[in-house]
C-alpha cells in the first residue's frame, strides 16, 4: 500500500491518473492518443551573475557598440539584460512568457539573442517558428545556443516528444552539433557561423 501511494503521488505531480487500468489527465481530460503533460519551461530559467553564451559571444565578437538595439528573446530572469545595461548598453530589451510576458518584441533589432531556448520548447512546430521569427527580428547577427548531448546527464529520465522530460517537468532536446548546424541551415536557409561549441 505505501508503494502505490507514493506511486499515484509521483503520478499526480505529472498530472497523471490511472482510472479503470487507464491514463487520464488529473484536470480530468482523457486523451487516447497520448497524454499531454504541462511542461513547466520557465523552471529551466537559471540566475546568473555572468552573461548567457550567446550575449558573451555577441559582446566578445565587438560586432555590438553602446548604441547598438539588443533583443533577448526568452529572457528568462532578466539577468543578461541587466548586466549588459551595467556595462553601459542602453537599447537592450527582452521578453520572456512566464517572467517578461508584458515585454514588449520588437519590429527588428540589431541584434538578437536566443540563448537555450530551443532546446526547452517541446513542440517541434513552435521551436522552428521561433527560431525563425528571431531570424527575422535580427538586422545584424541573431545568436543561438542549445544544449549538445556532450551535456546530457538526463540518461535516467523520460523521452519525451524529441527530447526529454525531467522529474520536474521541463523539457530538454540536445543536439549533436552537426544535427544543429543542418537544423538552422533547413529552417532559415543560411550557413551559421560557428563561434563555440553549442
Amino acid at each position: 500500500l505505501g508503494t502505490k501511494l507514493k506511486w499515484e503521488n509521483a503520478l499526480l505531480k505529472l498530472g497523471i491518473l490511472i482510472i479503470d487500468h487507464k491514463l487520464a489527465s488529473s484536470d480530468g481530460e482523457n486523451d487516447s492518443e497520448e497524454l499531454t503533460l504541462k511542461v513547466n519551461r520557465h523552471r529551466t530559467a537559471l540566475k546568473r551573475n555572468d552573461l548567457s553564451v550567446c550575449m558573451q559571444a555577441l559582446v566578445g565578437s565587438t560586432l555590438m557598440s553602446f548604441g547598438s538595439t539588443i533583443f533577448d528573446y526568452g529572457s528568462g530572469r532578466g539577468d543578461d539584460i541587466r548586466i549588459l545595461k551595467e556595462f553601459g548598453y542602453k537599447n537592450v530589451s527582452g521578453w520572456d512568457p512566464y517572467f517578461s510576458a508584458d515585454g514588449i518584441v520588437p519590429k527588428k533589432a540589431d541584434f538578437v539573442s536566443l540563448s537555450f531556448i530551443l532546446n526547452v520548447i517541446e513542440d517541434p512546430v513552435e521551436r522552428a517558428r521561433v527560431l525563425t521569427d528571431c531570424f527575422t527580428l535580427a538586422k545584424k547577427c541573431l545568436a543561438v545556443s542549445v544544449m549538445l548531448d556532450t551535456q546530457n546527464s538526463l540518461k535516467h529520465f523520460r523521452p519525451y516528444s524529441d527530447g526529454f522530460l525531467t522529474s520536474i517537468n521541463t523539457f530538454q532536446k540536445f543536439y549533436d552539433a552537426q544535427e544543429f548546424e543542418n537544423y538552422i541551415i533547413e529552417k532559415l536557409n543560411i550557413r551559421p557561423v560557428k563561434v563555440a561549441s553549442g
